[in-house]
């Protein structure tokens, strides 16, 4: 059972906490139809995957595949983790630099700190961008059951509105209210047991804050923290306890007044689990003001023909918390002020996942219901920024296929696939959310030294909304990116990223084109 207490000065709900036990299917990205069981039977290692140039130059609605990194031995000596400088430079007069840095000290101290610069340029008018990602952390083992860590993290993001106008193509925009500057501080601080105790609890604290700032004098901050206890039974079943707040608010400069929101809440969840099939139930109670939620949560998993044939299934409500920085982190061309509502989901996932060998799968069927479904439109007195709207109740049908092979340890294959349906009750269109989306990837290492990839994206079937308010279908596109990293040491390797070699100037926001092919071509020293 969860029980969340709330106060809010518009009636909303936000942040959702996610307690998430082993061979479990989570739901994920509660603002998209997409659902992200966990295969743990006998997984298939598969090699990691890096992009260095920045993902942001083609945004993508969807997120491919992800391949999981190979693991380290855990009792090998480990001096330091790895570390390494990257710098590149690309075709759209785009300079980009990576520094990673980890050390660990007598295998209790570990700290280590990273940053990340890049740029872009493209040929249309005022079509750039910038961000600096730089962060540091710490853990310390104090003890054999403690211990605690520490992170900081300093995001700054920069983009320019270089959308085209239809009919007002001839306003006079001063360069300064052409850009969009956000800055954005976040931290935290955790205590967990790392072993196994002898009451077979397991707990875990943390606190932690964010902070936003941006060239409006929008503000954001958020002070949050859990508190989370896991008890075992035997060997099969498992209780939670949880316990979260989430004081949240926004502050813009003038002519609106501050949006408030805290959220306290309590959580207790039952979990099973063998070999054979697991279940959790666990159910969360919302107050807010005088308006009472009652969230279920149900996730099963049976597995039919050993590894090959695993059947799960899962039902939940939850609420997602919307910001001012999550919908400017996904559309950087944004209002700076916006109407801010949180979204309340329900999701039904039903499919069947398996290993065969080298091969793994899965198949899965979600229908999903959001209340107030937050949704970019142009501003129709300014086709350059996009404004939120919200759908009541809006239906959505997804289907989609995951699924990867593994010839040997050099070659390897995955693709993702999915179609989805939306009926909306108050909008004419699920606005720019794609209703097809496919990735495919495929890498090859050539006698250890050499690492090549190709990676194809897919998407079409998505509306943008014109100044009559009609919908406009926004042209499907291909995305191709090839690219390749040569270890000539151990210490030096070179690398080379091509993207969107199609040159599709897909617009995955109305009157705002991509940027068209790129190539990166830069060095890596690891130390």
């Amino acid at each position: 059972m969860t029980a969340m207490f709330g106060q809010s000065s518009n009636q909303d709900l936000n942040n959702r906490v996610e307690v998430i036990i082993d061979k479990e299917p989570v739901i994920q990205n509660s603002d998209k139809a997409e659902y992200t069981p966990v295969v743990t039977e006998q997984p298939v290692k598969k090699e990691k995957y890096e992009l260095a140039s920045p993902d942001k130059l083609i945004y993508v609605d969807y997120s491919p595949t992800q391949l999981k990194a190979q693991g380290t031995k855990k009792d090998a000596p480990i001096q330091s983790m790895d570390s390494y400088i990257k710098i590149g430079f690309g075709s759209l007069l785009q300079p980009y630099a990576e520094l990673n840095y980890n050390q660990i000290v007598k295998q209790k101290f570990t700290y280590g700190l990273k940053y990340t610069y890049s740029m872009a340029q493209g040929k249309l008018e005022n079509q750039k961008m910038n961000y600096h990602k730089g962060g540091l952390y710490a853990e310390y083992a104090a003890a054999k059951q403690l211990k605690m860590g520490m992170n900081f993290n300093y995001d700054r993001d920069v983009h320019h509105f270089y959308g085209y106008h239809l009919n007002n193509d001839t306003l006079d925009y001063a360069s300064a209210a052409i850009r969009q500057v956000v800055n954005n501080f976040s931290g935290k601080v955790y205590f967990v047991n790392p072993t196994k105790n002898k009451l077979k609890l397991d707990y875990k604290q943390d606190i932690g804050f964010n902070y936003m700032l941006t060239k409006s004098k929008n503000t954001e901050y958020s002070i949050n923290g859990n508190t989370q206890f896991i008890k075992q039974f035997k060997q099969k079943h498992f209780a939670s306890l949880l316990f979260n707040f989430d004081i949240n608010q926004l502050k813009y400069p003038v002519g609106v007044d501050s949006i408030q929101r805290n959220i306290f809440r309590a959580a207790l969840d039952y979990t099973f689990d063998d070999d054979n099939w697991s279940l959790k139930a666990g159910f969360q109670l919302a107050f807010d003001g005088k308006i009472t939620y009652l969230f279920p949560n149900l996730v099963t998993e049976k597995r039919l023909y050993k590894h090959a044939l695993i059947f799960y299934s899962a039902w939940n409500r939850t609420l997602q918390k919307n910001t001012f920085l999550s919908f400017v982190s996904q559309n950087p061309f944004i209002n700076d002020q916006i109407e801010i509502h949180n979204t309340r989901i329900e999701n039904r996932v039903a499919g069947f996942k398996g290993t065969i060998q080298n091969f793994d799968y899965d198949i899965r069927f979600t229908n999903k219901v959001a209340k107030n479904l937050a949704l970019y439109v142009n501003d129709t007195a300014d086709m350059k920024r996009f404004d939120i709207v919200y759908d009541r109740s809006t239906q959505i049908i997804n289907i989609q296929l995951e699924a990867g092979y593994t010839v040997n340890q050099k070659l390897k294959f995955d693709l993702l696939a999915g179609y989805t349906v939306y009926e909306t009750l108050d909008q004419l269109k699920a606005w720019h959310l794609p209703a097809f989306t496919a990735n495919f990837r495929t890498s090859y290492l050539w006698q250890d030294k050499l690492y090549t990839y190709i990676d194809i994206n897919g998407i079409a079937g998505a509306f943008g909304r014109d100044q009559r308010l009609n919908a406009v279908s926004l042209k499907g596109a291909v995305d191709i990116n090839i690219g390749a990293n040569y270890q000539f040491h151990k210490n030096f390797s070179v690398f080379l990223d091509a993207k969107n070699l199609a040159h599709m100037k897909y617009q995955n926001w109305y009157l705002y084109p991509q940027f068209g092919a790129n190539c990166m071509l830069g060095v890596k020293f690891s130390y």
